[in-house]
């Protein structure tokens, strides 16, 4: 048995997280007890239609981004804790028995690593879409999202930095569907994970302009410094 976290930043998006965790939960062997926890922003209107979700707890906090909403209950006395710890997200589906596939892994490669599943709709790269691995390398790594972006990039960082560290394992046998709110899909998909809502505020929001200036001058200056862990 390992004990398994999954934090689940979300704004605005009750029905599609509500679906998320379920299947999350449906799929799971259920030989593996789950702390699932909801991180939420306290200005989002749609909070309240998140706190009947069951098998879920609630974090609401100031925050600007999933980013602040996902580092507002990071914690190293939480995550060890816990063996594994996966960061959900409203458009990434989990697989049968997920738990099992990436304990198997884990068990070969060790619980500080992270892994490189296949997300299918997006091609052939190495960028950690789905971030899942061992509660450890979120300890070492000293956070979930590194602070300082404001969205985008902060999967690259966490790519490179498992990568210059030694943590990344590859194992794209796994697939967990990511079924982006900005691309379209065909029937054949849209008919088992059924319809994508498409893009909306809080996609425009994560998705700005800013966030991928800021992004590229933080991505840069992490590059020339070989991508150290973040110290609080």
């Amino acid at each position: 048995m390992k004990k398994i976290l999954i934090i689940h930043p979300s704004r605005g998006r009750p029905k599609q997280a509500r679906k998320i965790l379920e299947t999350i939960n449906t799929n799971a062997s259920g030989e593996n007890p789950i702390t699932y926890i909801f991180c939420l922003d306290s200005d989002d209107a749609t909070v309240l239609e998140y706190q009947d979700i069951e098998k879920a707890s609630v974090n609401v906090g100031p925050s600007t981004s999933n980013i602040e909403a996902a580092n507002r209950v990071y914690s190293k006395e939480l995550l060890a804790a816990h063996d594994i710890c996966a960061i959900a997200s409203d458009d990434i589906y989990f697989p049968e028995n997920w738990d099992t596939a990436i304990i198997a892994v884990l068990d070969q490669v060790g619980y500080d690593k992270i892994i490189k599943t296949t997300n299918q709709f997006q091609g052939d790269h190495n960028l950690l879409n789905l971030q899942i691995g061992g509660a450890q390398f979120f300890i070492n790594y000293g956070t979930f999202y590194w602070p300082e972006y404001i969205t985008m990039y902060a999967d690259t960082d966490m790519t490179m930095f498992a990568q210059q560290h030694g943590y990344y394992v590859e194992a794209r046998h796994l697939l967990f569907p990511h079924m982006q709110y900005s691309l379209s899909m065909p029937p054949e998909i849209t008919n088992k994970y059924g319809p994508i809502p498409g893009i909306d505020a809080t996609y425009e929001r994560e998705n700005r302009a800013e966030a991928y200036i800021v992004g590229q001058r933080i991505i840069d200056r992490r590059r020339g410094e070989g991508f150290p862990p973040w110290q609080k």
